[in-house]
């Protein structure tokens, strides 16, 4: 069983069929808004958890 970042990784190769350079370069686009969306959740609920107590 593969880990889910290079199941999804394989499969963005294998659906659009460009090189690997443009698949991971959209890998690491994709990864970046994941992390900030992230990092944007986490800091709202540091900030606003504590105002709903």
């Amino acid at each position: 069983m593969r880990p889910a970042p290079m199941y999804f990784l394989i499969e963005l190769k294998h659906l659009y069929r460009q090189s690997w350079k443009m698949t991971l370069f959209k890998f690491g686009l994709l990864g970046l808004c994941y992390l900030s969306l992230l990092a944007l959740g986490v800091i709202l609920n540091v900030v606003i958890g504590p105002l709903m107590l």
